[in-house]
């Protein structure tokens, strides 16, 4: 699936995060919904403005810049926890309820 047209990055919008083009509509709420079971059929309900290709698209993307989402990490997608990335080099956001 070729994602460039659909996919783009926009200063100021949700970050500076992917998107699908003329939406807020982050690659990663995609990749959390499908981490959480949603079928295309569920987004595509919820989201009717989305389409099938805007879908795989974000998928695609996804998978060409390493972005994976962890089913135990409830909205937690980042480039840099990447399976190929060694642990020594990923950031470290401490835990919930962590202070210091």
């Amino acid at each position: 699936m070729d994602w460039q047209g659909r996919i783009v990055k926009v200063p100021g919008v949700m970050g500076g995060r992917p998107v699908i083009k003329g939406t807020r509509i982050t690659v990663e709420l995609i990749l959390e919904f499908q981490s959480d079971g949603w079928s295309e059929a569920d987004i595509l309900k919820n989201y009717p403005r989305l389409t099938a290709e805007d879908i795989a698209a974000s998928r695609s993307y996804a998978a060409e810049h390493g972005m994976v989402a962890y089913a135990d990490w409830d909205t937690e997608f980042c480039p840099y926890h990447h399976e190929n990335v060694p642990a020594a080099q990923r950031p470290n956001y401490g835990t919930v309820g962590d202070t210091g």
